[in-house]
């Protein structure tokens, strides 16, 4: 019988920031601990902020703190470290999330002459360096070491399937190495919280006067297309019963906060502010829908894949509330589970969308050409929140509770650790 196999976890990621990547791997790292600390090492950035997460278990390095001037010796001190490690009791394969300028991990797997496993897959934002020129400027090295490392690495996993076409293209590797494993959520944090036990509700008063709460929680980035969804209330015949909750800071608060106006519905935008992490959850189960409005382009061979792969989906859904999101592959879990409802993201969606319930299609062929796509999106949108909106209360309520089953089931962060030490032994033995 063969010995279990070992792993060295390594991120550049801080799990003290509470951010989507310090979450992520923060709550990966704790179950991997949890599960498999005769399996797994992990070898991650000392903490910024300790108050927020610190664990003896972990094999902390010098903290980059993303000062060009210290990365140097953070990968220096990440090399070091893994090589004592090793000595003292050899591990199988090499794990990570690759960030800016993984040198780290090619020279690890040639000192140690062990596999490389790769982590969340990607890097579009990366090589696109859309408004950062930093990124920008270090692309074409970047390019060369992704390459490198993906063209010599077992595998992996990447978060969406629209990534497996583009990486393919991106890094000249076979796509078929890598494995779609979803975003998951804490759901021993994220769980329902009762209304009457709820703080938000005395925080905000009034809330009990909309029908319907649509919310968001995370950064309020241009990418999350938290402007589409004001547009499409304000379609809505009777938009004040609607309310519109935006949970967090960013660089487009200004900016919706005077669309509102604009639009005349600013009496139904609830904009709270940063709110600290350990609050959050109080935030959205005053949702009575999640929403996250999140795609991402990826072109590849002459066609275009739409992802959506934010961890805010799981986790809204482990707070036992249904989702409204894009009609994308990705999404499709969520209306095959009865969890939520999808908008079409283009007129070829919403005809499918349409044919499969055998609903009367509406907009694909009144769709003109001269019509852009926001605004075909900003009317879906409508219309699917005024689907969400005549659901029957007693089906409302079972959407919620299978919300809930279905995330402990499919997509807690200890499932996603299982699936994902599952994938790492498969990868080792077959390397």
């Amino acid at each position: 019988m063969s010995m279990p196999r070992r792993y060295a976890y390594i991120t550049m990621i801080d799990l003290s920031i509470d951010n989507g990547p310090g979450i992520n791997e923060r709550e990966l790292a704790e179950e991997l601990i949890g599960r498999y600390s005769d399996r797994v090492t992990c070898f991650m950035p000392r903490p910024s902020n300790p108050e927020n997460h610190h664990n003896e278990q972990i094999r902390y390095v010098l903290n980059h703190k993303k000062n060009p001037l210290l990365y140097p010796l953070f990968l220096l001190s990440m090399v070091r470290r893994v090589m004592r490690e090793h000595k003292k009791k050899p591990f199988d394969a090499l794990v990570s999330r690759p960030g800016v300028m993984p040198v780290h991990l090619l020279l690890l797997r040639r000192l140690l002459g062990i596999p490389v496993i790769i982590k969340k897959a990607g890097g579009k934002a990366m090589m696109t360096g859309r408004n950062n020129l930093k990124l920008r400027l270090a692309r074409p090295f970047n390019l060369y070491l992704y390459k490198r490392l993906f063209g010599n690495a077992a595998g992996g996993d990447t978060e969406s399937a629209a990534y497996l076409p583009w990486i393919g293209k991106t890094y000249s590797v076979d796509a078929g190495k890598f494995r779609v494993i979803k975003n998951g959520a804490n759901t021993e944090y994220f769980k329902p919280v009762p209304a009457g036990e709820n703080p938000v509700y005395s925080r905000i008063p009034g809330l009990s006067r909309f029908d319907l709460v649509l919310g968001y929680a995370g950064a309020l980035a241009r990418n999350r297309h938290n402007e589409l969804l004001l547009k499409a209330l304000a379609l809505l015949e009777e938009h004040k019963n609607v309310g519109v909750m935006l949970v967090g800071d960013g660089e487009q608060k200004e900016e919706l906060k005077k669309l509102a106006v604009e639009l005349g519905v600013e009496s139904s935008l609830i904009l709270t502010g940063r709110v600290p992490y350990s609050e959050v959850v109080a935030y959205i189960n005053a949702f009575d829908v999640g929403v996250d409005l999140t795609y991402v382009e990826m072109p590849a061979n002459g066609e275009t894949y739409f992802g959506s792969y934010s961890q805010k989906i799981p986790q809204y859904l482990s707070c036992g509330l249904p989702v409204l999101a894009w009609d994308i592959p990705d999404n499709h879990f969520i209306v095959e589970k009865r969890i939520g409802h999808l908008a079409a993201l283009n007129a070829g969606d919403r005809a499918a969308r349409s044919a499969e319930t055998d609903r009367s299609n509406r907009g694909a062929d009144t769709i003109s050409g001269t019509q852009s796509s926001e605004q075909f999106q900003i009317e879906s949108l409508a219309e699917t929140i005024e689907e969400l909106r005549q659901i029957d209360p007693g089906e409302f309520e079972q959407m919620k509770k299978t919300a809930r089953e279905y995330t402990i089931r499919e997509l807690s962060a200890g499932k996603i650790a299982d699936k994902r030490v599952e994938l790492w032994d498969s990868l080792t033995e077959s390397h």
